[in-house]
């Protein structure tokens, strides 16, 4: 398993009490701002993390910024913001996070559908300067609450079918069904050789996650006691327990296991190219009803950083480490 994983801060994720804890530094030091707002970033050979520009203590209201906030443990936390023409609010593009300024870590959050069953996402984890061989990158698709405290990349569509489809890297089947006034859903990830590497499980209520919403990897082969009670988690949420990938996109069905809770939707997201394109299908009773096709944005520092972190995924296949999480 991977180790040291630091989840993103919740001040790393609410913009108004980011700002606030940037005044409450500056006044209590009574010196330069360590934590801040820039309109720019540049990232060096060393992956060292460079604001450029002046620094000030409120967001632009228009177009792309960076958020830095310096920790007292020596973690430097950034979050790329921008306005989005296809949305009224803020949305982040990338969180990154380094030690000492020397990335460690990016996360980036692609919103694939919204509902009152909350919001499906792709979330693209890489690591660096780290070993692969414990501390992994992953992708997983995810069910979140429909209002996030900070809006998520919203990917730009793809009007007709690409002409070059980067290789397929991860397949994932979300289930939900009503249960009353809330829904109960269970979204699997699977490697691209078809066997199932985690399981995301929860409740939805009026398009929030009720937490806890917990993953649940699946077993390995020595973890005898743990298979039982992935198996239950499974069932309960409807996954098969492996998908025939190259059947299911020849015949655009997927058998579906009965559930004691009537089906509300059932989506399978196909990633391609480790985050380069992501495909949506929509499915009425294991049958493919409708195909869309998903373009995340691609910023200034992924195009520096992004090689790198593929290269990773690669290196993990190639010695049968998993990259789903």
């Amino acid at each position: 398993m991977r180790k040291d994983i630091v989840p993103v801060s919740r001040i790393s994720q609410t913009p108004a009490l980011y700002a606030a804890l940037i005044v409450m530094t500056v006044s209590c030091s009574g010196y330069r701002p360590t934590n801040y707002f820039v309109r720019e970033m540049k990232i060096d050979t060393e992956q060292h993390l460079i604001p450029v520009g002046p620094k000030s203590l409120r967001h632009p209201a228009t177009g792309s910024y960076y958020m830095f906030f310096h920790t007292a443990t020596g973690l430097t936390l950034v979050n790329h913001l921008t306005w989005q023409d296809r949305s009224a609010d803020v949305r982040r593009l990338l969180y990154l996070e380094a030690d000492r300024d020397v990335l460690e870590r990016t996360v980036k959050d692609d919103q694939i559908v919204t509902g009152p069953f909350g919001a499906i996402i792709v979330e693209k984890e890489c690591r660096y300067n780290r070993p692969v061989a414990t501390y992994w990158s992953s992708i997983q698709v995810l069910l979140q609450s429909a209002h996030p405290d900070i809006g998520r990349e919203i990917p730009d569509p793809v009007p007709a079918v690409p002409a070059n489809v980067p290789p397929l890297t991860s397949i994932s089947i979300v289930r939900i069904f009503r249960a009353g006034p809330q829904f109960v859903f269970g979204s699997g990830n699977y490697e691209t050789n078809g066997t199932l590497g985690s399981i995301q499980s929860g409740r939805i209520r009026n398009g929030d996650v009720q937490y806890p919403a917990p993953i649940t990897m699946a077993p390995r082969p020595q973890d005898d006691l743990m298979r039982p009670r992935f198996n239950e988690i499974r069932q309960a949420s409807g996954l098969p327990p492996r998908v025939e990938i190259e059947k299911y996109l020849r015949l655009k069905r997927l058998p579906l296991l009965t559930t004691s809770n009537p089906e509300g939707r059932t989506i399978v997201v196909l990633v391609y190219g480790f985050g380069q394109l992501v495909r949506q299908d929509s499915l009425d009773e294991g049958v493919v009803t409708s195909s869309r096709y998903l373009r995340p944005v691609v910023t200034e520092e992924e195009g520096i950083i992004g090689p790198e972190c593929d290269a990773r995924f690669r290196q993990q296949e190639s010695t049968g480490r998993p990259t789903v999480q």
